[in-house]
């Protein structure tokens, strides 16, 4: 046939209200053979994904996409933990507050529901490779409890080099800490910001000092193990060390946990 001939033909059955009415029929036959299968499959991506932002997510972060930038910024910036702990009001006043003192006054306010906290987090913790950080958290735990700061905050920056060296597989604590500080919040996902949070937080507690400087006044690992110094063992400071390190426990965790699952092809649906 003719190439001309087959163009007219074709011209003439798409003129034809018969021609389109064939090819609706087609594609509703096509939708209905493979529409349950389209739907199972976007209901377990759906699943998937509440899942992993749920575990991506700290449960104490609320507000937009911006703002939980805002939150992974501040703490790798400071070197303090607001992940899973202070609620989230408590957050939102420090962010909102730009004088440090004041900052520092809003977190102590909100102590006893941190403890608190702490304590409820920890004991949803059930895994053996974690058993020593979550004993020594406890011990840290209870001597900051009992008014006893400088051993808690000694006891952490121990058990948070521990972790870096073992838990996070860095050897040299310098290399860790560039590889920390290279995890800008504005670079990431939303499902590693919780993480880049955490390890920011870190990274800025490992700074070192010079020898012949000043001891820092803000929690410092360096100072917490190699320095007996009460510019930089205080109260407040030991609270930032035990929270900071029970975010390491629950990062390690959170992290282990998913990774598992999907790797034993669990159905990873909220209400698994």
């Amino acid at each position: 046939m003719a190439a001309g001939e087959t163009v007219r033909q074709l011209n003439a059955a798409v003129r034809d209200p018969a021609f389109h009415a064939r090819v609706r029929q087609v594609g509703a036959d096509a939708i209905r053979s493979i529409g349950p299968v389209i739907a199972d499959e976007a209901r377990r991506v759906g699943r998937e994904l509440a899942y992993a932002h749920d575990n991506a997510i700290p449960g104490n972060w609320q507000g937009t996409v911006t703002e939980m930038v805002a939150i992974s910024e501040f703490m790798r910036e400071s070197g303090w933990s607001l992940t899973w702990t202070p609620p989230y009001w408590v957050i939102s006043e420090v962010l909102a507050t730009p004088d440090l003192r004041e900052r520092q006054s809003v977190v102590e306010a909100a102590e006893p529901l941190i403890l608190a906290d702490l304590d409820r987090l920890l004991r949803g913790v059930d895994r053996p490779m974690l058993d020593h950080y979550i004993a020594a958290a406890r011990q840290a735990l209870e001597a900051h409890r009992s008014g006893y700061f400088w051993p808690c905050q000694a006891l952490c920056a121990a058990a948070l080099t521990t972790a870096v060296h073992d838990l996070w597989e860095h050897k040299k604590l310098g290399k860790a800490r560039a590889a920390f500080e290279r995890l800008h919040p504005n670079e990431a996902g939303l499902f590693d910001l919780r993480a880049y949070a955490v390890r920011g937080a870190v990274g800025r507690v490992l700074r070192n000092y010079p020898d012949d400087g000043p001891v820092p006044i803000e929690y410092n690992r360096h100072a917490s193990t190699h320095d007996v110094d009460p510019r930089q063992f205080t109260d407040f400071n030991s609270l930032l060390s035990v929270m900071l390190l029970v975010s390491v426990i629950l990062e390690v965790d959170t992290t282990r946990r998913l990774a598992e699952r999907y790797e034993q092809g669990e159905d990873v649906s909220l209400s698994a």
